[in-house]
């Protein structure tokens, strides 16, 4: 008993240095923990507490936490700071990196974003959770050597996202670089789809590929239901035979969501998984002034960009409404010293504007 006790505990903390780096960085409920590209998307304080834990009833069993706290310090920079906490068993890994993105908006559709992490990482066993109550180990028994465990290095990790209409595609290295010069090929390819419906449903199919190193890569499936920004519905599976369900809801500046994964197939010998995130935005930061002529010729390249292109009518829908409303909000700050090159501007875009639902047959919609 004694031994099967100190096997469980030991096999649970032996995962992560078996380089099962899968649950180190969780992402089912939000990518910016597997791609440094995602911080400071705005000039909002984000913070963000995620937890994963598995075999729940099992003292010492492995549990995951991240926080993560970034912003944007420009319209085209952010910044962040990052821990990750992974105890399986007697081992406890340790990490925290500084991440900074850069971005390179082209217009409301396509931009693309880099971003890069450096910090540190600390392993270490703790030989005292082998006791269980009366049962502690015996002179028989095996004791692995807690110099090999202890150690601390430097790493750092890449990531890139970019946009093209409703598709994202992304890849990141987290795990990229270690102190000793050597490369971790553990790499995430993501690719995401966003479809607003007519109505106020938004679906988002993505596929997340992970090559991991010295075990079976992975492909995962999920599909998003979202309604409105404020409620979310999340289904996927992977090819390693696990089923993940969950669901968020945001409330103002807080948003609360909550995943559940479970192994299928007969030759499974894992427990469920529990994941929870807690998302909090603190402030809209400082914006810059509106050059509101500036702003409407952005607009004009947008339409400009509709009437040349093949775009979905769903989307067009409701960028078109965007659009008005953002209208009413530049045309509040307009001044009289130029007021006549607005008008010019706006009556160029109302043009443009009319084409684009003639072309996308979009009278009544």
């Amino acid at each position: 008993m004694k031994k099967i006790l100190f096997t469980l505990i030991l096999f649970s903390g032996m995962l992560l240095s078996g380089q099962d780096l899968q649950n180190f960085y969780s992402y089912s409920l939000d990518w910016t923990n597997i791609n440094n590209a995602y911080v400071g998307v705005d000039r909002s304080i984000n913070t963000l507490v995620m937890t994963r834990s598995q075999f729940g009833a099992v003292a010492n069993s492995p549990n995951n936490v991240i926080a993560l706290i970034h912003a944007g310090i420009s319209e085209t920079q952010g910044v962040g700071i990052k821990m990750i906490n992974d105890s399986r068993g007697v081992f406890s890994t340790t990490r925290f990196d500084a991440v900074y993105s850069q971005r390179f908006n082209f217009n409301e559709q396509n931009y693309i974003r880099f971003g890069l992490s450096f910090g540190a990482l600390n392993s270490n066993i703790d030989l005292s959770k082998l006791s269980n109550g009366d049962v502690t180990m015996e002179s028989g028994d095996p004791v692995p050597a807690s110099s090999l465990y202890n150690y601390t290095y430097f790493t750092s990790g890449f990531g890139m996202v970019a946009g093209v209409r409703q598709f994202e595609l992304g890849v990141s290295a987290p795990h990229m670089v270690l102190s000793d010069g050597s490369l971790e090929p553990f790499i995430f390819t993501t690719l995401s789809y966003r479809y607003d419906t007519p109505g106020p449903i938004t679906l988002i199919p993505a596929v997340i590929y992970q090559n991991k190193p010295e075990q079976d890569n992975v492909v995962d499936g999920f599909i998003t239901v979202d309604w409105r920004e404020q409620v979310q519905v999340i289904t996927g599976y992977t090819s390693d035979n696990r089923l993940r369900l969950g669901a968020g809801i945001n409330y103002k500046n807080l948003g609360i969501s909550y995943i559940n994964e479970n192994p299928t197939g007969a030759q499974t010998i894992a427990n469920s998984a529990n994941e929870i995130a807690v998302r909090l935005k603190i402030g809209q930061g400082k914006k810059a002034p509106v050059d509101v002529r500036s702003e409407i010729q952005k607009l004009l390249d947008e339409t400009a960009a509709m009437l040349g292109g093949d775009y979905d009518r769903a989307y067009l829908k409701k960028r078109l409404a965007e659009i008005d409303r953002q209208l009413d909000s530049l045309l509040s700050k307009n001044t009289g010293e130029n007021a006549r090159e607005v008008d010019n501007s706006l009556n160029e875009l109302e043009r443009q504007l009319l084409l684009i639902i003639e072309k996308y047959d979009l009278t009544n919609e």
